[in-house]
């Protein structure tokens, strides 16, 4: 399985201290959100296309709770972005593969 670059640790490190810090567990919005604060390929992706954090934030704050998905859903996110660099060739899994993993 392919190493966790530094831009997909910081993202995965992010998101959980992003979820602490409104008492919830770690889910998928929370990935997603950490991929604003970690600069990377999956950041500028993301921001050329005209979505940013305020953009996000208003989506789930729209739908008035957190989304509701299977508590493995941080862990399975990773996962996927791992065996999808794997399936590329990549050595590393980055930012970007969690993207197409999301």
């Amino acid at each position: 399985m392919p190493l966790d670059s530094t831009e997909l640790s910081q993202i995965a490190a992010e998101a959980q201290d992003i979820a602490k810090s409104v008492g919830q567990p770690p889910g998928t919005h929370h990935l997603l959100l950490a991929t604003f604060t970690v600069p990377g390929p999956a950041d500028v992706l993301l921001r050329d296309r005209g979505c940013d954090e305020d953009r996000v934030l208003a989506e789930l704050a729209a739908l008035g709770k957190a989304p509701e998905e299977p508590s493995a859903s941080f862990a399975d996110a990773l996962d996927r972005a791992r065996q999808l660099a794997l399936d590329c060739g990549n050595a590393q899994a980055g930012g970007l593969h969690l993207l197409i993993a999301l």
